[in-house]
C-alpha cells in the first residue's frame, strides 16, 4: 500500500468515487517517469484528483508541488 496510488487515494479520500477508477498498477515510485502521460497512467482525467496526487507526491519526494506541476504543465501544454 505504501507506494500504490489507488490504495493511498482510497484511504485518504474514501468518498471520492473517482478513486475507484485509478489504475491499480500505478505507484508513486514510477510517477515522475509518467508525468508526461499522467492521465493515461492514472486512468482518470480529473484535475482535483491530479492535484491531490501531485501534493502527496511532493510530500514523498524532495520536489515541491510547484515543481511537479510545472513539469507536467510544460509537457501537457505543448
Amino acid at each position: 500500500m505504501k507506494n500504490n496510488i489507488k490504495k493511498w487515494y482510497l484511504t485518504e479520500y474514501p468518498n471520492d468515487d473517482l478513486g475507484k477508477e485509478i489504475n491499480p498498477k500505478s505507484n508513486f515510485k514510477k510517477l515522475l517517469k509518467h508525468i508526461p502521460n499522467f492521465y493515461e497512467y492514472i486512468g482518470v482525467q480529473d484535475s482535483l484528483l491530479r492535484e491531490r496526487i501531485f501534493l502527496e507526491f511532493a510530500n514523498r519526494t524532495e520536489l515541491s508541488y510547484e515543481c511537479i506541476l510545472n513539469i507536467w504543465l510544460s509537457i501537457f501544454l505543448k
